[in-house]
């Protein structure tokens, strides 16, 4: 069980689909920092990320959520731009 404080993560993202592993304990605004600068997206630009159409709160940690290995997610703009 190496994996046990870990989660991997599917996410939809304006630039395509990103799929990485992340601790639990990472904070959502952590996870999307990571996310935006793997998918080359505009880092000064407002994102949130959502599950089932719900966005999660930034300071919260993504283990929180109940999320199961594979769960797929949204990468939203949230910026004054959209």
């Amino acid at each position: 069980m190496s994996s046990d404080n870990k989660i991997t993560l599917k996410v939809a993202t304006p630039a395509g689909v990103y799929e990485g592993t992340f601790e639990e304990t990472a904070r959502v605004d952590e996870v999307i920092a990571i996310i935006v600068k793997a998918m080359k997206l505009a880092e000064k630009d407002a994102f949130e990320l959502a599950f089932d159409g719900k966005p999660l709160a930034l300071g919260c940690k993504i283990g929180s959520f109940g999320l199961n290995d594979g769960a797929v997610l949204d990468l939203i703009a949230s910026g004054s731009a959209v």
